[in-house]
């Protein structure tokens, strides 16, 4: 109705979208920025682990961690699963670069995918029969008698 006096008022948008309307143009360069200083502070904090869990180790303190900070031996090797574990590694950047244009539910199942390749294919580096022995004594596969 023109000219009955009332106002058209603009509904309020909720808090998170105040904020975005009031931010500078230049805002993804400042969150770019604020993403490699978190992951600067993250990488320090490893080497910090890994050198203090170096020093505990040399002054014959006994830790729990074999390689600070990984609980884990360290011993990198090649074998025959290498280039799956590569092709994974490989599959899953891509899978980066195309999430935004999948729909949810076949990045779920792509992600999943990817995830039992992986993990499938670390233990095949060692090759099918020292993975099968490491499945048996870590007790992940169960023997029945026959």
């Amino acid at each position: 109705m023109v000219g009955s006096g009332r106002k058209i008022v603009k509904p309020i948008a909720p808090a998170g979208d105040r904020d975005l309307e009031n931010q500078p143009a230049d805002s993804a360069k400042g969150a770019k920025r604020r993403d490699i200083l978190t992951m600067a502070a993250a990488l320090v904090l490893i080497a910090a682990a890994a050198v203090g869990g170096r020093i505990l180790l040399d002054q014959g303190r006994h830790i729990v961690l074999p390689a600070p900070p990984l609980l884990a031996h360290w011993a990198p090797h090649l074998g025959w699963g290498t280039p799956l574990t590569v092709l994974c590694a490989l599959v899953g950047l891509r899978l980066q670069q195309v999430a935004a244009a999948l729909m949810w539910r076949r990045l779920l199942l792509a992600g999943w995918l990817l995830n039992l390749a992986w993990m499938c294919s670390l233990p095949l580096v060692d090759g099918l029969q020292r993975a099968a022995k490491w499945m048996h004594a870590a007790g992940y596969v169960a023997r029945k008698p026959a």
